[in-house]
């Protein structure tokens, strides 16, 4: 309110209120790609992939 130099918090809301339900869109849409996207594997210091490190974990009992 004190930033856009209204005087109360109505006139804010009463500008600005039909921007925050696109801004609710636009976030939930950004969140679904972000949380739907695939995994990219991570290498190692070692040169392997994530996907070898669990590979190896589960024969051996530990990450290598």
């Amino acid at each position: 309110m004190e930033i856009f130099g209204h005087s109360s918090i109505s006139l804010t809301m009463n500008t600005y209120s039909h921007v925050i339900p696109v801004m609710l869109e636009e976030v939930a849409a950004k969140m679904d790609d972000i949380l739907t996207e695939p995994a990219q594997p991570i290498e190692t210091a070692a040169g392997k992939t994530d996907s070898d490190a669990v590979a190896t974990a589960s024969i051996s009992g530990s990450v290598q």
